[in-house]
């Protein structure tokens, strides 16, 4: 390589080959257990209009040995391990308890309705499948640079129908700190428009119990939405003027409509 070109390099602060240094950050960043507490927030663009929720926060803890994954939001608790997911919530009274076979990560996205977070796919992927298969929704991604920013190393990546941005602080012992996922195109997304998931991992301990949902004793079940709690029906309003009808509850009130969000 021209000299001219190689500090260019150096003084843009990306790596020769992006695709080795991607990798070398990731096997450094996977190779311990760890945890964070999420914070995510969702933004929906649209010709000139904008709309920004914040998701529910969250907890997630990850250990390459097993490999083990777990996530927790309120009293829900959410994990893989050895092969099997299981799932309850503090307040339920049933639990999920599957074997999930050869394709764990696949039955970890099949548990939410939107699965944004990066952890699960660099941990139960294979490292010849990442990062190829890490979301499904965006296409098969490459990866588009690898550059460090001060002390923090970005790795961007580029799918079809989306891209990524994780970014870590560290070098031997790496941390993500923050992830944005963007969905361009597809069935969901009109031409023009995109949604945006804006991810911040603070440091966290696994907490206690993460990796072992409440499940002894619960009657088994089959989707994340029956371990939810039901929310207690509220009894009709009763009449309080002459010819007035009670009021039956709405089925919100009842909880008929109302599932879990990641």
């Amino acid at each position: 390589m021209p000299t001219t070109a190689l500090l260019s390099l150096v003084l843009a602060g990306a790596p020769e080959d992006p695709a080795a240094e991607a990798a070398r950050l990731l096997h450094a960043w996977s190779r311990r257990a760890d945890g964070a507490a999420v914070a995510t927030q969702v933004v929906v663009h649209e010709g000139q209009a904008e709309s920004t929720a914040n998701a529910e926060p969250c907890a997630l803890a990850w250990d390459p040995q097993g490999p083990r994954l777990a996530l927790r939001r309120g009293g829900l608790t959410v994990a893989m391990s050895e092969r099997r997911l299981q799932a309850a919530h503090a307040e339920g009274v049933s639990a999920i308890d599957q074997d999930t076979g050869s394709q764990p990560l696949a039955a970890w996205r099949a548990a939410f309705a939107e699965m944004p977070w990066p952890q699960p796919a660099m941990l139960l992927l294979p490292a010849d499948r990442w990062p190829s298969e890490m979301d499904p929704e965006a296409g098969a991604m490459v990866i588009e640079s690898a550059a460090v920013e001060g002390p923090e190393r970005v790795i961007r990546l580029r799918g079809e129908r989306g891209s990524w941005m994780l970014r870590f602080q560290g070098e031997d012992h790496p941390r993500l700190v923050e992830a944005v996922r963007r969905i361009d195109a597809g069935p969901r997304v009109p031409a023009g428009a995109w949604i945006e998931w804006r991810m911040r991992f603070e440091h966290a301990e696994p907490e206690s119990g993460i990796f072992s949902p409440p499940i002894e004793g619960r009657p088994r079940v089959g989707r994340l939405e029956a371990v939810m709690p039901t929310p207690p029906v509220k009894p009709p309003r009763p009449a309080t003027r002459p010819g007035e009808h009670e009021v039956e509850a709405t089925p919100e009130q009842r909880g008929a409509s109302i599932p879990p969000k990641p």
